[in-house]
């Protein structure tokens, strides 16, 4: 009769886990936002009726990219599908893979680290209750594993940090950007130096380590499913083209790691575009983080970006 009541304890339990996480509890600040962002870029994404550039990063790619003006550069369609670098790259990179085209340019500077996360680490993202608040059709591809973890993903501090958010959202609270600062092409905006001149003496004590050699491994989980990608995008002939994410130039980035990321590329058929910067730039040049360049600053790197397609005319793919 104990063992009844132990199950019929658990399942009720499960049952109203369940129902708070799926339906009652969500996070509009910080999740919600995410797809708010997704909606407005896939919009544009799916209006472009021809071969495009796509932009793929975390937020470095959009606050530190600009699609509009790589856009006006090449004068090819340029969609910045960038949002955050806590978002799971294969989920990410599943997004894009559905609106792919033979022809197409996928680029990525992908934040340091990215390419060096276990499968425990790739699972821990925000992808998860996104997925389990907004995707529910993508919880049907998961594996076991992936499933078994998204489900179960929530706990006490989510719950009451969700409650929190939905406390503020109610009263109007807003994030500092959203969906109304970001372009057409989905780039961040607004992010000017003038703004940015308030975050500049926390900039310039920040404790900025350059990039390793260990911030890339080939045989890490989350360069396998870029692995899977690559492959799928050579016979599908779409143009993968890895770059560095922008960053302080007070400490070089290792010409061994950059070495190591360019061979990686290269070995799957796909390209490595290297700026003459390696993406680095002075502190006063960036707003609020060392991944964040002002918008003035994203403005030209996104022309230096668009001159180095141009010239290797990575755009200009053979698809026959």
């Amino acid at each position: 009769m104990r063992i009844l009541h132990v199950i019929s304890a658990t399942l009720i339990s499960i049952i109203l886990y369940m129902f708070i996480f799926l339906f009652l509890v969500h996070k509009p600040l910080t999740i919600g936002i995410i797809k708010d962002y997704y909606d407005q870029k896939i919009r544009y994404l799916y209006s472009i009726n021809n071969n495009k550039i796509i932009v793929l990063a975390g937020s470095n790619g959009r606050f530190s990219h600009r699609c509009e003006t790589i856009e006006s550069e090449t004068g090819v369609p340029c969609s910045n599908m960038s949002v955050a670098a806590d978002i799971g790259l294969e989920y990410q990179l599943n997004i894009v893979k559905k609106y792919l085209i033979s022809g197409d340019i996928l680029y990525l500077p992908l934040e340091y680290g990215t390419l060096a996360k276990t499968a425990q680490e790739a699972m821990a993202g925000k992808e998860i209750p996104y997925i389990v608040s907004y995707d529910r059709n993508y919880i049907f591809s998961m594996d076991i594993n992936h499933l078994t973890h998204a489900l179960f993903y929530f706990d006490v501090q989510y719950l009451l940090s969700g409650i929190g958010e939905m406390l503020l959202d109610g009263v109007g609270i807003k994030r500092r950007f959203s969906i109304d600062t970001i372009t057409v092409q989905g780039d961040e905006s607004t992010h000017t130096t003038l703004k940015g001149k308030q975050y500049q003496s926390y900039l310039k004590n920040y404790q900025w380590l350059p990039p390793s050699y260990q911030d890339f491994d080939e045989n890490s989980h989350t360069a396998k499913i870029l692995s899977l990608f690559m492959k799928w995008a050579k016979q599908n002939k779409i143009t993968v083209i890895g770059g560095l994410p922008t960053t302080f130039d007070t400490k070089k980035i290792p010409k061994k790691l950059i070495d190591k990321l360019k061979n990686y590329y290269e070995k799957h058929g796909h390209h490595f575009l290297l700026l003459d910067n390696r993406s680095q730039y002075s502190i006063d040049k960036f707003y609020d983080t060392p991944y964040h360049l002002c918008e003035e600053y994203q403005i030209q790197h996104s022309v230096s970006v668009s001159r180095n397609l141009k010239i290797n005319e990575f755009y200009k793919y053979d698809v026959r």
